[in-house]
């Protein structure tokens, strides 16, 4: 029903990203009893692992955003350009550098 749901909103030309986070609401209230989610929704924000996975994951969106506004990024693929000779390998290495950054929950 999710799916439908899903190919509904990409067939009217919603926004991906809106389509995705609505699909994901959508089955989130399926599976859940609708007299359950106010408890369950205080329960998950003052839950403490909760709170620190979600400040260490904006603490790294925070971090890749200032590597790119200090240029750190540009600096870091024109030191890999001159390890590497390839550019179709630098291409390759230089988001698996960026990867190598801890992200709980994975990436």
């Amino acid at each position: 029903m999710a799916i439908s749901f899903l190919i509904v909103l990409l067939y009217k030309r919603v926004n991906l990203g809106i389509a995705l986070n609505a699909t994901a609401l959508f089955l989130a209230l399926l599976a859940v009893d609708l007299a359950e989610i106010i408890p369950t929704v205080i329960k998950t924000t003052s839950d403490l692992l909760t709170i620190s996975v979600c400040a260490a994951t904006f603490g790294i969106m925070l971090l890749s955003e200032l590597y790119r506004e200090t240029g750190m990024i540009k600096r870091l693929s024109e030191s890999i350009s001159r390890l590497i000779d390839n550019p179709k390998i630098v291409l390759c290495v230089l988001p698996a550098i960026i990867g190598l950054l801890p992200v709980e929950g994975s990436a």
